[in-house]
């Protein structure tokens, strides 16, 4: 595909020694020839692949291998034909791997500087195709995969890998435009996780299944009435409050912004069942996030009828339960059955202790003993000692589970503790011990997509509560004056949110350079990319046309809140998410910087049990997700295990979401894209949580 006058051009147009960084007008890409030429830009970026003295045979592979994955369906076939396997160990040929990963060492300490990273990239790619070479190796591996049973991780693979996800920047190729001509991220993903499961050899005398399944890591519960006896019961319908129960009390401990959104609505539901005069005061207790940020502080500013009232104790309380101690960081827990910690570092507190603080505060305050309703939320190891206080066991309370896992910052040993106490609350009817009447209702109830499947799958059936964005609305109104202000759709400002979160530095300034380029030559215009980390207000916000995401974790608040404001949202598709996820799984340096934690083995591997039945008792549907994401499962890859997760996220589920394949896409979509007819879509879905979570928050108020 690279003709002689285009080869010609390049020669005369680009000149290594005349580089210019400046900006006038050309941005940094116009350096390399393979990204001039508008063709380029419909396809994967292939940097380098068409430069001077560009070798004429990466296009005849890469045309070849093209054809025959048109013929075979998108994917390649089992055998491959000599003359594609000779092409491709040509180019494999043309630069060793030695020499190449050597030189990643001289341009690494460039990598912020987007100009000079590409002219390095077009330096050393003479008769080198960074994105061709991948996609060569990748049929290599594919045609040596039938013979590695028992044999070791060829280098063809460990090649293969490197290229793909560890070259510096890590894994650039793929959050850019998740293909390398034309093979996807997912396809070169499930390929390295096949080779190194044939690769192990099985026990002598075993089944690989079988062995698995009597040694697995995680634990099949119980066959139990859950299925026999259907979901949870249904709220009450509302009805309205009686005169002597027109005044109630409510107490919230929390350090999460979504516990407004609950406020809020439990305000406006104590509104609709007492309209002629019934009045609900509400406290927010132990709220550190309001003194630690400007932008918390303002949810208690703004959000009326909330008293937002400063505790010592339970703030010292609540920020020590969401941290982790000096020793227990792999497990981020805090909160251990006993022991008193290493001299000089930070002690975890004993749940002996944390259970006599809260008992204290509840002895202090006013405001927690004359509750006739507490909601819990973050951090969860509070909610769940509330039984152990005496004054505070007949008080009804409300669980919204939002933002993080029901068993972090609690140690390994305490995870059955965990259990026990959410199966009680949401099915006391299969506790074994008689019903104490002294304990008061317990609501649990889960506020995103993935919290909800999995708390089924984990605990059995649970009641799903939809985040309304309340707090949002009530920021809106206080910047703008009114709450249903929308997003400014005239703007052509499109919001790039936070990608350093969700990208090591390196990935993300190859993002914002290849994105810049991109809206440069297909938008330019229409659209203006705003690259900030900083906190922005709510009008700030409203002032841009979309906003741009690439997740960082299996459920964000942030997601949800934007979404309420009725901004258009820009998200990766599943299997951008699914290669990005399945490459930080294998990096502990990222897993560990609280990137996707949701899944690690480490929440949950103490519990008595960790999955419940699917099918009927005693017959559990095979392959079955683990409660984590595990390496060892016998039929189901990493990667397979991820994409069965992702499609419960809110990122999958939440409609009229726009998702873009790569940043070739992205751009198209932001230059073409109705930003009237989605916002219009969006009002009428949130709408509907507000109307569903409305009536849920009055019937829980008219039952007590």
């Amino acid at each position: 595909n690279n003709n002689k006058n285009n080869n010609n051009k390049n020669k005369n147009d680009y000149n290594h020694n005349n580089y210019n960084t400046n900006n006038n007008g050309s941005g940094p890409l116009d350096a390399t020839p393979a990204a001039s030429h508008r063709r380029w830009r419909q396809e994967p970026l292939a940097l380098s692949c068409n430069a001077t003295g560009f070798d004429p045979r990466w296009s005849r592979f890469r045309h070849r291998l093209q054809q025959l994955m048109r013929v075979s369906g998108g994917t390649l076939p089992q055998s491959l034909p000599a003359d594609l396997l000779v092409q491709a160990g040509s180019l494999v040929g043309l630069r060793p791997m030695q020499q190449l990963q050597m030189e990643q060492f001289k341009f690494a300490a460039e990598l912020n500087s987007g100009a000079m990273l590409l002219r390095n990239w077009a330096l050393f790619g003479d008769r080198f195709c960074l994105l061709g070479h991948i996609s060569a190796l990748f049929v290599l591996a594919w045609h040596a995969k039938g013979a590695l049973l028992g044999g070791p991780k060829p280098q063809v693979v460990a090649d293969l890998e490197a290229m793909a996800f560890t070259l510096i920047p890590m894994g650039f190729w793929v959050l850019l435009d998740m293909q390398v001509w034309p093979i996807s991220a997912v396809a070169i993903a499930d390929l390295i996780e096949d080779t190194e499961r044939r690769s192990m050899a099985p026990i002598p005398g075993t089944n690989n299944n079988d062995n698995y399944n009597n040694n697995r890591n995680w634990r099949m519960c119980p066959c139990s009435s859950v299925e026999r006896l259907g979901p949870p019961s249904v709220l009450r319908p509302p009805r309205r409050l009686q005169s002597q129960r027109s005044s109630m009390k409510v107490a919230m401990i929390a350090n999460h912004n979504y516990i407004f959104d609950v406020a809020l609505g439990l305000l406006e539901a104590a509104s609709a069942l007492a309209p002629d005069g019934g009045t609900l005061s509400l406290s927010l207790l132990g709220y550190v996030l309001g003194v630690k940020f400007e932008l918390a502080a303002k949810n208690c500013e703004m959000a009326a009828g909330i008293t937002c009232r400063r505790h010592a104790r339970l703030e010292r309380l609540t920020s020590l339960l969401s941290e982790a101690a000096d020793g227990y960081h792999e497990h981020h827990a805090n909160v251990v059955v006993d022991g008193d910690g290493v001299e000089g570092q930070a002690h975890p507190i004993t749940l002996k202790n944390a259970r006599a603080e809260l008992a204290a505060s509840w002895h202090e305050s006013p405001e927690l003993r004359e509750a006739d309703l507490v909601v819990c939320g973050y951090p969860y190891p509070a909610c769940y000692m509330i039984d152990d206080v005496p004054l505070a066991r007949g008080t009804p309370l409300l669980l919204p589970l939002q933002g993080t896992v029901v068993s972090e910052y609690v140690d390994v040993g305490l995870h059955p503790w965990v259990q026990e106490t959410l199966k009680r609350w949401l099915r006391p009817e299969l506790v074994a011990e008689p019903k104490e009447s002294d304990l008061g209702h317990r609501w649990v109830m889960t506020m995103n997509y993935i919290e909800h499947t999995w708390v089924e799958r984990i605990l059995g059936p649970v009641q799903f509560l939809p985040l309304g964005g309340r707090h949002m609305r009530q920021l809106v109104a206080g910047s703008c004056g009114s709450r249903t202000a929308g997003p400014n759709l005239e703007s052509n400002r499109v919001l790039m949110h936070k990608f350093t979160w969700a990208a090591v530095i390196p990935d993300a300034t190859a993002m914002r350079l290849f994105a810049d380029d991109h809206v440069r030559r297909g938008a330019a215009g229409k659209i203006e990319l705003v690259w900030t980390h900083r906190g922005l207000d709510v009008w700030e916000l409203l002032n841009f046309k979309a906003i741009v995401m690439i997740p960082w974790d299996w459920e964000i608040t942030t997601f949800v809140e934007l979404y309420r404001m009725g901004l258009p949202l820009f998200i990766p598709d599943e299997g951008f998410m699914q290669a990005l996820i399945w490459q930080i799984m294998r990096k502990p340096a990222l897993r560990f910087q609280q990137r996707f934690i949701r899944f690690r083995r480490q929440w949950w591997e103490g519990a008595s049990c960790h999955l419940q039945p699917t099918a009927p008792c005693g017959e559990p549907s095979e392959p079955q997700l683990p409660p984590w994401l595990d390496a060892e499962h016998p039929s189901l890859s990493m990667r397979e295990q991820i994409a069965g997760w992702f499609q419960d996220t809110d990122y999958s589920r939440m409609p009229h979401v726009h998702r873009f394949t790569g940043l070739s896409d992205l751009a198209s979509q932001l230059g073409s894209f109705r930003p009237h007819d989605t916002v219009e879509l969006m009002a009428k879905e949130n709408a509907a949580a507000l109307k569903t979570s409305a009536s849920m928050y009055e019937s829980i108020l008219s039952s007590i």
